[in-house]
């Protein structure tokens, strides 16, 4: 990606038009937009892959997953929610 810098106007319904070349770069109609008190930031939004996650921890429960109460409980007990092991 190219860095750039362009001037443009708010219209009167508050949009911003993107240049067609940034537009065609981000590959993408949904944006997030960051607001600080010195400036907006427009973030093109990205799909996040769960399933890279899937499998990543190994935890011992004798508890169902289906009671998820009794694996918070089981979990705490074993200290793995508080960052200890």
């Amino acid at each position: 990606m190219k860095y750039g810098v362009t001037e443009r106007e708010i219209d009167p319904q508050g949009r911003v038009l993107l240049p067609k070349g940034w537009r065609a770069e981000i590959k993408t109609k949904k944006v997030i937009l960051l607001q600080t008190p010195e400036y907006v930031k427009i973030l093109p939004k990205k799909k996040v892959d769960l399933t890279k996650y899937s499998n990543s921890i190994k935890v011992d429960l004798k508890a169902p997953l289906t009671d998820w109460h009794a694996v918070k409980a089981e979990l705490l007990a074993k200290s793995y929610l508080r960052g200890k092991k």
